[in-house]
């Protein structure tokens, strides 16, 4: 992904999205019934590239993802992002942070990932950690049983 800004650009990057093969001009638009499980997997695995793209190797992020600034183009199996009117910078130190956050992640310490989070300033009633690392437990056995689903 290279990031580059040129406003002369712009209404020519418009023009051409606007005129793309585009199977749901936008996120919210999108019928997931009619997506296959493999189909919606590949979708999750483009966002989640997008954002590890732009965070680990630009120190930026789209701080506005909700559905409507998410654009899926059929034709290319890729997704763009638009209006990029806020984003986020990250430090060096978050960004040691996140990796770390990530690695224990990735190794299924979930007793390790509320300290991890409350260090990057992700703020939570402290009475509430078991409840929340239950609920990310949760999550990770959803995970698995998802990835085991035969593609459709």
């Amino acid at each position: 992904m290279r990031v580059a800004y040129d406003p002369s650009q712009h209404v020519d990057l418009t023009r051409e999205l606007a005129h793309a093969d585009v199977r749901h001009r936008c996120g919210r638009d999108l019928e997931l019934e009619t997506y296959s499980i493999e189909e919606r997997r590949r979708l999750s695995y483009l966002f989640a590239e997008a954002w590890m793209h732009m965070i680990f190797r630009h120190g930026f992020f789209h701080a506005d993802p909700h559905p409507s600034n998410i654009m899926v183009l059929e034709a290319t199996e890729q997704i763009g992002l638009i209006d990029f009117g806020m984003v986020g910078k990250l430090t060096d130190e978050d960004m040691s942070r996140l990796t770390g956050l990530f690695i224990d992640a990735m190794n299924e310490r979930i007793e390790a990932l509320p300290k991890r989070l409350a260090a990057l300033g992700v703020r939570y009633p402290r009475e509430m950690e078991e409840e929340f690392v239950a609920e990310l437990r949760d999550g990770l056995r959803f995970d698995r049983r998802w990835r085991q689903l035969p593609a459709q």
